[in-house]
């Protein structure tokens, strides 16, 4: 079976090396699609193991494919007139090779990764079962706080705008509030992790679906869309994991989601008007013109290409978020002396290791300033320091980690729970950095987190040790 597949991306790469040749844009798009539509169809042949790549592609698309994808197929030239970026040819070469490039490579790398089965995790452990308790109450304790940050920023973005939220946000809660509310997204995936049963979980999701919705107030569309993505990987993964439990998700429930988009693609919509006080032709198709916005991240590639002689020397984007913590963290700050990090700053965009803060200062410098972004893309960073091979490497990476987690769903609860927290950010990268799903774990609320059930185990496993001796000694 396999081996149809890869006839078929054989077939694809003549297809878009000839176009590439040519220089017909038109040919490359078709060959994206073509690429595309084959892994997808690989996936839907076994859901159950393939989601993880299969939600990866549904970002993909929807972050990169829809300024390139829906101009062949539909008349949007007075969207791309208001919102898009008219690039030149060997830009738009650029963008179709990464793009390419990018789906061939995570293809291949989701293949090369070892697919064995293993069993399944004994979840009735005492170990399993406190560290379940523990994480559960953490995370229903943070959530409280979590919703507190949350609020606080959707009623700055309603009553001074979305832009400030990037400029002039500061937040006025006690520092213990913040700390305490960064813990709930970890304790959730962690929680998830411990594989607890439907019934048990239903309170824990029901709060992610809370504050994921609730941060639509904020304009932050990206957040409640992933947060989606995660919720069905999830539900379906725990449907291959299941042992006879009932489906954590139906066909059925799936179907009705499908028939749901078009409602929430305008709820989504009607965000993006208020959050910019747009004035968006809604005479226009809107499906159309929301699937065309969403894909600005190819216009992050084409810019990173058009303005690569503006970035100063030294800067290691691919790095940027692990090289910044460590410059501006609180612990820099007492040793060294070392300032905190000033968003939209120009100091920010030329000294800090950020490529969307430096992009959006070179190629609009009044919307950086005024608090808005181009956004990042971890193709674009991967190309600035590493060049095609990087691209080529990075996609890799995320392709043999997107086969490892649901097997690790079957192996350990710990790497199960560092899997999920790397799902969370990869399935975000089209629209965000290269190796956040390294970085997320030098984050404090995460070290702390894992410190904590680490004692609780071996608490556990001591007293367990305690209660054999006792009983050899009897």
């Amino acid at each position: 079976m396999i081996i149809r597949y890869l006839s078929l991306i054989i077939l694809s790469v003549a297809v878009f090396a000839s176009a590439y040749y040519y220089a017909d844009l038109n040919t490359m798009a078709l060959a994206i699609i073509f690429l595309l539509s084959i892994e997808i169809v690989y996936c839907l042949v076994d859901v159950n193991k393939n989601v993880t790549l299969l939600m990866f592609l549904v970002s993909f698309s929807t972050f990169l494919l829809g300024r390139i994808v829906l101009p062949l197929f539909s008349n949007i030239e007075d969207t791309i007139s208001k919102t898009g970026e008219v690039f030149s040819l060997n830009t738009n070469k650029h963008i179709y090779l990464s793009l390419f490039l990018s789906l061939l490579f995570v293809f291949g790398g989701f293949l090369i990764s070892n697919k064995k089965n293993y069993g399944f995790i004994n979840t009735t452990t005492p170990s399993v079962a406190a560290i379940r308790k523990a994480v559960k109450k953490l995370c229903l304790f943070s959530f409280i706080f979590a919703v507190i940050i949350t609020a606080e920023k959707v009623y700055m973005m309603f009553t001074q705008g979305y832009y400030a939220l990037y400029v002039d946000y500061h937040s006025k809660l006690p520092y213990i509030i913040t700390i305490l509310g960064s813990f709930y997204y970890y304790a959730f995936y962690i929680y998830l992790a411990t594989l607890p049963s439907k019934s048990e979980a239903k309170l824990v999701i029901v709060s992610y679906m809370f504050i994921i919705t609730l941060s639509l107030g904020t304009g932050q569309r990206g957040s409640f869309v992933l947060g989606l993505f995660f919720i069905i990987t999830y539900f379906i993964i725990r449907n291959d994991l299941a042992k006879g439990e009932k489906p954590w998700i139906t066909k059925k429930a799936l179907l009705y989601g499908l028939l749901s988009m078009p409602l929430l693609v305008l709820a989504l919509f009607a965000i993006a008007y208020i959050r910019l006080d747009a004035d968006i032709d809604t005479s226009s198709n809107i499906f159309l013109y929301f699937l065309y916005q969403q894909g600005v991240s190819a216009e992050v590639i084409g810019y990173t290409y058009d303005y690569e002689k503006y970035f100063p020397e030294g800067r290691i984007y691919i790095l940027g978020d692990i090289i910044d913590y460590l410059k501006h963290n609180m612990f820099s700050q007492f040793l060294f002396g070392t300032d905190a990090v000033e968003p939209q700053s120009v100091k920010h965009a030329l000294d800090d290791h950020s490529l969307d803060a430096a992009l959006t200062y070179f190629v609009k410098p009044y919307l950086y300033l005024e608090g808005g972004g181009l956004g990042g893309c971890y193709i674009a960073e991967a190309w600035k320091d590493l060049g095609y091979i990087g691209v080529c490497f990075v996609n890799i990476i995320y392709g043999w980690l997107l086969a490892k987690i649901r097997y690790w769903g079957r192996t350990n609860i710990w790497k199960f729970s560092i899997g999920l927290i790397m799902f969370s950010q990869i399935i975000f990268a089209p629209r965000a950095h290269a190796i956040k799903f390294i970085s997320v774990f030098t984050s404090v609320g995460v070290l702390l987190i894992y410190f904590y059930l680490y004692i609780i185990n071996r608490n556990v496993s001591y007293e367990k040790s305690k209660v054999n001796l006792q009983q050899k000694s009897v």
